[in-house]
């Protein structure tokens, strides 16, 4: 939460297209861990609480940095250093990234206009979509939703830079 603060914080003084470029790369990096095979990596021990606050910081800044909720970074980090089930993963993130998510919008306010209808509309949505996705999560292999959501981020982190590839010529 206080990383999520201090990288939104700091976002007043980047631009949006830096920020989108910066969020493309962060999402790229994000899904080639998820799709990477680590069944042949050695889980970290839980005991070692430095890797998880400089991660857990990390991701909080850059979640607040560039403006998302972070669970697409947190989900990897869970499952690969903390050796957790991708269900159990997902579950998890969606608390640390509510938390988060409001920390970062905390550091927002009073720095850009926020349009309170389309917030209130995007919410109910997300909200329903996690209800829906919670049922269908039982009928999923923790493999192949690992390596879908990878997938799925992948697309995304290439259509965006793909759409801010103007800044580049």
């Amino acid at each position: 939460m206080l990383g999520a603060y201090f990288g939104s914080y700091l976002a007043s003084f980047i631009s949006g297209e830096t920020q989108l470029i910066l969020f493309s790369l962060t999402v790229l990096m994000a899904s080639f861990l998820m799709i990477k095979d680590q069944r042949n990596k050695k889980k970290l021990n839980q005991n070692n609480q430095l890797i998880f606050i400089v991660s857990g910081f990390s991701i909080g800044f850059v979640s607040g940095l560039v403006g998302i909720g972070g669970g697409f970074l947190i989900v990897p980090l869970l499952v690969i250093l903390a050796g957790l089930p991708m269900k159990q993963a997902v579950g998890t993130s969606l608390t640390v990234m509510s938390l988060s998510s409001l920390t970062g919008f905390l550091g927002y306010i009073g720095q850009v206009q926020i349009p309170w209808l389309l917030l209130f509309k995007f919410v109910i949505l997300s909200g329903l979509g996690i209800i829906l996705g919670s049922h269908f999560i039982q009928y999923i292999s923790p493999q192949k939703l690992k390596k879908s959501f990878g997938y799925f981020l992948i697309i995304m982190g290439f259509l965006m830079l793909i759409q801010n590839s103007y800044l580049f010529l």
